[in-house]
């Protein structure tokens, strides 16, 4: 199986807050930090994503984040 790692640019749209998002292993809610962020695709329309982060990462509204997907 081939696994692949993509990076791409966004626009940190918020700061960070705690958020409640769905965690599949326990299937209960969980409070987790994150923030709205603008993906810049190069094909398609840019979407506001939620990206969850720690609190290790600074993130400032209106300056360029990278995030990184796994594809499996």
């Amino acid at each position: 199986m081939n696994n692949f790692k993509t990076e791409m640019e966004a626009i940190a749209v918020s700061k960070p807050t705690m958020r409640t998002v769905f965690n599949p292993s326990t299937m209960e809610e969980d409070e987790h930090l994150g923030y709205d962020a603008e993906v810049q695709y190069k094909r398609k329309e840019n979407t506001v994503r939620m990206i969850m982060c720690t609190t290790l990462d600074t993130v400032r509204v209106g300056e360029p984040v990278m995030i990184s997907n796994s594809l499996s």
